[in-house]
């Protein structure tokens, strides 16, 4: 199995959100949703992200918010993939919600999970969000 190792140095905190990884033609997006760092000799595992490559399967996700500013929300907002042979990790799509009349489009990066059934959307808070439409188009195993 391939993993990129993402090793951070400083004596700073950081919040890692999400990570985009560019090798050669393929692109790898995750979301790591964690604080990492400081970064010490005596600690170095608070600076490591081991991220395994091989095996994922990409979808682009586009989804239409209603015209009306009640259908719009400001919360992060996660997707999480259901297949007919598993179901795929929780991922953020928004971190600030989407805007009335939007159309918005992500690439996600999932374990395979089979021939998508179905979606679970979540917002982080509690509240309102209309999506009048959602694609979601798979992009093979990678």
């Amino acid at each position: 199995m391939q993993q990129i190792k993402l090793i951070l140095k400083g004596q700073q905190n950081y919040r890692c959100t999400n990570i985009t990884i560019i090798k050669a033609v393929k692109r790898y997006n995750f979301h790591c949703l964690r604080m990492m760092g400081p970064c010490t000799p005596t600690e170095p595992k608070k600076c490591e992200l081991i991220i395994p490559v091989d095996g994922f399967q990409g979808y682009d996700v586009t989804i239409d918010t209603g015209d009306d500013k009640l259908d719009a929300t400001k919360s992060p907002i996660f997707i999480t993939l259901l297949g007919d042979k598993a179901e795929g990790q929780k991922k953020l799509i928004a971190q600030h919600g989407f805007k009335a009349g939007s159309s918005n489009k992500v690439t996600i990066f999932t374990t395979p999970i089979g021939k998508v059934v179905g979606f679970r959307a979540e917002l982080e808070n509690k509240g309102l969000w209309q999506p009048t439409k959602i694609v979601i188009k798979d992009l093979g195993n990678l």
